[in-house]
C-alpha cells in the first residue's frame, strides 16, 4: 500500500471501488430488506414476490450511487451521465444476482428463519453484482 499527504495510507482504486461499493451496499441492503419484511411480514406478500420488488427498490438507488459515487472517474471521461439504455442494462445485468439471490433464499428459507436466509441471499449476490456493475461504469475487465 502505497502512502499520501502525511503519511496516510491510499487504498489502491479498485480496493477503494469494492469499498465503496460495499458501502453503497449496505444502503442498498437496507432498502431491500425493509421492503422485503413491510411486504413480507405486514402485507402477506410471497417470499418470490416480496424479494424481487425488494431488489427493485435495491437496484434502483444502486444504479444511481454507483454512477455517481462508486465508479465515478473510474476509467470512463465525462463522468456519469443516466440513460434509460444503460439502466436497463444494469438492471438486467443485476438480474442475475436477483436469480442467484432468489435461489439462495428459497433453499435457505427451508431450514433458517427467513431473515438469515435473507442475509444469505444477500451475500450470494454480491461479487455477481460488483462484478458487472463495474464492467458497466468503468468499462473494463475486473
Amino acid at each position: 500500500m502505497t502512502r499520501g499527504r502525511g503519511g496516510i495510507p491510499v487504498i489502491p482504486g479498485r480496493w477503494l471501488d469494492l469499498i465503496r461499493f460495499g458501502l453503497v451496499g449496505v444502503v442498498n441492503t437496507g432498502l431491500d430488506l425493509a421492503v422485503f419484511l413491510t411486504l413480507h411480514s405486514q402485507a402477506g406478500v410471497s417470499l418470490p414476490l416480496a424479494n424481487v420488488a425488494g431488489f427493485a427498490v435495491g437496484v434502483t438507488n444502486s444504479y444511481f450511487l454507483n454512477g455517481l459515487w462508486t465508479f465515478r472517474g473510474a476509467g470512463r471521461s465525462g463522468g456519469f451521465t443516466p440513460s434509460w439504455r444503460q439502466a436497463m442494462i444494469f438492471v438486467l445485468a443485476n438480474g442475475g444476482g436477483l436469480g442467484i439471490s432468489t435461489v439462495v433464499l428459497m433453499a435457505a428459507s427451508l431450514v433458517l428463519p427467513v431473515l438469515a436466509a435473507k442475509g444469505l441471499a444477500i451475500l450470494a449476490g454480491f461479487f455477481w453484482n460488483y462484478t458487472v456493475s463495474r464492467r458497466l461504469f468503468v468499462g473494463c475487465e475486473t
